[in-house]
């Protein structure tokens, strides 16, 4: 487990990574009061400043939480310090997955741009740190990081689909003892129509049947039921040649 000033240090990242990107997005002009959150001396008070300061702590906080995903990446293994990392800042990363490129009221497309590319660096770092962290890629590790992959893999920006296809492919893709959550599967299966990607075998269709419908056609088989209905669904639900 991460010492006392390491779990600090993960409670600061956690709460910043979070509020920063709600700040962004909640505040608009008519919120705006004399006195600002993040604002920087000298700024003059002004709503344009005052963006331009959000931004700055913004992609301050992304640049900290690359820098000790790097750093961490170089203590190689410490698996329970990778764990503590992922339990601690996989909610405010779900959010930043969710909306990589914050468009508040106060940003132009610029800034949006600037933020999305510090999240770009910092969800890969992420990633290079847990495959280089000598943790086993097993059930447990799968089901923390599940929520993550749902959101990246289904992304509809490109960097981030890409980046976490490739590391499925490296890592989760290759035991196929793994059992993926139904919102997962759902999304691999949609990804393999046009993505060398695959699930782990248990929850891939066998023969296009899937793994209820495989289970009701062996109780049906089982019990001999023989009514014109049930010979057509097991005609149906067969595993093709």
């Amino acid at each position: 487990m991460p010492s006392k000033k390491g779990k600090g240090v993960l409670d600061l990242l956690q709460y910043a990574l979070h509020s920063i990107h709600l700040l962004i997005n909640q505040t608009s002009a008519e919120d705006m009061s004399e006195d600002l959150p993040y604002s920087d001396p000298g700024d003059g008070g002004s709503i344009e400043k005052y963006g331009e300061s959000v931004v700055r702590h913004a992609r301050r906080i992304l640049q900290s939480v690359k820098r000790f995903l790097e750093r961490a990446a170089e203590l190689s293994g410490e698996r329970d310090l990778m764990k503590a990392v992922l339990y601690s800042l996989y909610q405010p990363l779900q959010v930043w997955l969710k909306e990589p490129r914050p468009r508040g009221t106060l940003l132009t497309p610029g800034d949006s741009d600037k933020l999305g590319s510090a999240f770009e660096e910092c969800w890969k770092s992420l990633l290079a740190y847990v495959k280089t962290s000598g943790y086993p890629f097993n059930q447990e590790l799968l089901n923390i990081l599940s929520p993550l992959m749902e959101t990246s893999l289904s992304s509809g920006v490109r960097w981030m689909k890409n980046s976490a296809v490739t590391f499925w492919k490296e890592t989760f893709a290759n035991n196929d003892s793994l059992v993926c959550s139904p919102t997962l599967s759902s999304t691999l299966a949609q990804l393999a129509r046009y993505c060398d990607v695959k699930a782990p075998s248990q929850m891939t269709s066998y023969g296009g049947a899937s793994v209820v419908g495989l289970l009701i056609i062996c109780v049906c088989h089982y019990i001999r039921l023989r009514s014109p209905f049930l010979v057509a669904f097991w005609h149906c639900w067969q595993p093709g040649p």
